[in-house]
């Protein structure tokens, strides 16, 4: 009698053990996020479409662009970060890598920074209901962001953009 209640006791000691543990909640930033050309603004920056794909690999992340703009250029590339703020370089999708230079840096557990070495941050910040990622492109400290040469050949300053991209997993 007394080994059953022993038994018993040490049985609900490690139930109540099991239920007390926390359960890991899964990254909201991961996922597909495919952009939403209405909810943007800056129709001269926007791509014609952009999907956005976050997932993990190993104890880092994988970030997968594949972008189409309007004049049929269609750069795909990952990125693999542990979002910690070291320098990455993008590969594209037939493996050839780039020349350019990433920060990621997480911003806590709804955001995180793509910053472009000499270039410009992409503020990534996840809407409160997880339902969409809003990036907000911010010049760098040189105030530069990119630019276009008119046919006068002045030099105009690309608009700040925002774009909005909408989960679909």
């Amino acid at each position: 009698m007394k080994t059953l209640v022993c038994c018993a006791v040490l049985l609900s000691i490690a139930a109540a053990s099991a239920f007390g543990q926390d359960v890991t909640k899964p990254d909201p930033i991961k996922g597909v996020w495919k952009l939403n050309v209405d909810k943007s603004k800056n129709a001269m920056a926007i791509p014609e479409s952009e999907v956005i794909t976050i997932v993990s690999q190993n104890s880092s992340y994988k970030l997968t662009f594949d972008v189409k703009q309007s004049n049929g250029y269609n750069p795909k590339y990952d990125i693999v970060t542990d979002m910690k703020g070291e320098t990455v370089k993008p590969v594209n999708a037939d493996g050839r890598g780039t020349s350019d230079s990433w920060r990621v840096t997480r911003q806590g557990t709804k955001a995180f920074d793509m910053e472009l070495k000499g270039g410009w941050t992409d503020k990534y910040e996840l809407s409160s209901d997880g339902k969409a990622i809003t990036l907000h492109r911010v010049p760098s400290n040189t105030g530069l962001v990119g630019g276009y040469i008119e046919k006068d050949g002045t030099v105009r300053r690309q608009p700040q953009y925002v774009l909005v991209f909408d989960r679909v997993d």
